[in-house]
């Protein structure tokens, strides 16, 4: 299947955080898309991934501070969305840049891009794994 370059893989929070449920995100999508694209986390990401290594919940902050650590080693962090909510970043990101996708464990998220017609991979719970939604042209 004939799959358009897609060079970088924008991840939200949600996705980031199933690298501690033992999911193996990155090599999971890079199946999915036939590729392997850099990995890419927007500056607001990094600040909810930083708040919630800093949670009350042990499980959420264990899961965060995971996500952080591999974060540092094999993505590159953005200074993009200054001042903006995650989910606007990203979605902000991959309308300016089409050679990116987003990645995302998030309904809300999942079902904006949707809406604007904008490709993803989302994380389905139920499946335990990740699908492509929307059409990649």
């Amino acid at each position: 299947m004939h799959r358009p370059r897609l060079r970088r893989a924008v991840y939200d929070t949600s996705a980031l955080m199933l690298l501690a449920e033992g999911v193996r995100v990155f090599d999971d999508v890079e199946e999915l898309l036939e590729a392997k694209p850099e990995c890419i986390v927007l500056k607001p990401v990094l600040e909810e991934l930083e708040k919630h290594a800093s949670s009350r919940s042990v499980r959420k902050r264990r899961a965060a501070r995971l996500a952080l650590s591999i974060v540092e080693k094999r993505c590159r962090i953005v200074d993009f969305g200054a001042g903006m909510l995650a989910d606007d970043a990203i979605v902000e990101y991959v309308l300016m840049d089409g050679e990116a996708i987003a990645v995302t464990a998030d309904t809300g998220l999942h079902r904006r891009l949707l809406r604007l017609g904008i490709p993803h991979v989302y994380y389905r719970e139920e499946r335990r794994g990740f699908e492509l939604s929307g059409r990649v042209v």
